[in-house]
């Protein structure tokens, strides 16, 4: 008997794939390489720690379609059928909504312990400043 696949989840269209089933040895200049054949590619991201998944970020929806049609199975190595899924929601919005609502909580955490309340806007604003130049 053939061995059972894993189902391959069916997301909603995305700008944004995730690839899994990855053979170790995969990098982000391997996968960018790949992916740069196609219109809109954007960037690749790897999850450090987990050889085995990446992020693929295209200009929309429709390109990053036609990239996950294109190389949907595509073999990296012999052994390793690369699987390409929408990813679940836009995830990196969402963590960068969570990194922000994070540096708000640290920034208003400061500026109180720093000096009172009257303090916290002028030291917000100065650190907002810096987060969106620098972040």
């Amino acid at each position: 008997t053939a061995p059972i696949q894993p189902l391959v989840p069916n997301y909603p269209p995305n700008y944004i794939l995730f690839l899994n089933n990855l053979p170790e040895e995969t990098n982000e200049m391997m996968l960018s390489m790949l992916f740069n054949q196609f219109p809109g590619f954007k960037e690749v991201r790897l999850v450090p720690g987990r050889h085995d998944i990446a992020f693929v970020e295209f200009e929309n929806d429709g390109q990053a379609g036609a990239a996950r049609d294109a190389l949907q199975g595509f073999k990296i190595t012999p052994s390793h059928a690369m699987k390409i899924t929408y990813t679940k929601n836009n995830i990196w919005d969402s963590c960068q909504d969570l990194v922000f609502m994070v540096f708000v909580l640290i920034t208003f955490g400061q500026a109180i312990l720093m000096g009172g309340v009257g303090r916290v806007c002028e030291i917000f604003v100065k650190d907002l400043k810096n987060y969106l130049v620098f972040g």
